[in-house]
């Protein structure tokens, strides 16, 4: 299943996901504190789970407070990510 793994290339990626699933929502500021990230890399990692469909973002009138939480699709990744990781 490369598609699935061409998702994450990297490990911060995969973290940034799988905390967000384990936490059910989490805002940008607390996952760049949890994982000790610059705001320009947890923003980047953000937007590419976004565009790809495994997140949804709530705006907030700041966008450190900008809430992540896991789709259906993420969901579901997060399924067949367990069975090849």
């Amino acid at each position: 299943m490369p598609g699935i793994l061409s998702l994450f290339p990297d490990e911060t990626t995969r973290k940034v996901f799988q905390t967000v699933l384990k936490q059910g929502r989490m805002d940008v500021r607390g996952l760049r504190e949890s994982l000790d990230l610059s705001p320009d890399q947890a923003l980047e990692i953000l937007r590419r789970l976004k565009d790809a469909g495994l997140l949804e973002e709530t705006m907030s009138s700041m966008q450190d407070f900008n809430i992540y939480s896991p789709t259906a699709r993420g969901l579901s990744t997060e399924r067949q990510l367990k069975r090849l990781v």
